[in-house]
């Protein structure tokens, strides 16, 4: 959800998943982010965001992020938009493997395209990448498209599929991407 005023914007975010199979947890993991936009101009804006997620599949109780960046718009058109971030960020990592908790500060580049196709059709992809300034080899890339019919005026079906990828992995079995596919009932208000 986002509130805007003035050239300024708050946008909160959140999301929760778990799932079981044959009554075993295979996957539990959230996240929770609020985040403030300051347009400097039609096409250029800066952001501080402040979030937390949690995965303990994916070696990690809690992870705090706090990111500071530019968000530069492309294109931006009520049909199609095309936008690029750059920026900083800084993790404080709770490991589920260990009682180790660990500081690692990233970079941050995102990108994200979205179209709408038609009056009830749109489609996004975006990409994220974060190199560790510290280990070269511990970097994380995350990426996701989707698509979203318009069902009313209030809601849409959105299907999605999202892969997070770790390059370094905590334990020798670990698997280095995480994928969910999510169909959603999506309310606009």
């Amino acid at each position: 959800t986002s509130y805007t005023f003035d050239a300024n914007a708050l946008i909160a975010t959140g999301r929760y998943l778990q799932t079981k199979a044959s009554g075993t947890e295979t996957a539990k993991s959230w996240e929770a982010a609020i985040r403030y936009e300051r347009a400097l101009s039609d096409l250029f804006s800066i952001y501080l965001q402040h979030g937390a997620e949690s995965d303990v599949y994916a070696g990690y109780t809690q992870r705090d992020n706090t990111d500071l960046g530019g968000k530069y718009h492309l294109i931006k058109t009520e049909e199609e938009n095309l936008l690029a971030e750059a920026g900083f960020r800084h993790s404080k990592i709770m490991s589920s493997v260990s009682d180790e908790t660990s500081y690692v500060n990233y970079g941050r580049f995102y990108s994200e395209y979205s179209r709408k196709i038609n009056s009830t059709l749109s489609a996004k992809a975006w990409v994220e990448y974060l190199p560790n300034f510290k280990d070269s080899e511990a970097y994380l890339v995350n990426y996701e498209g989707s698509v979203t019919a318009m069902m009313t005026q209030i809601f849409s079906l959105k299907t999605a599929y999202l892969v997070k990828y770790h390059n370094k992995t905590v334990l020798p079995d670990e698997k280095k991407e995480d994928k969910t596919l999510t169909v959603s009932l999506v309310a606009k208000f």
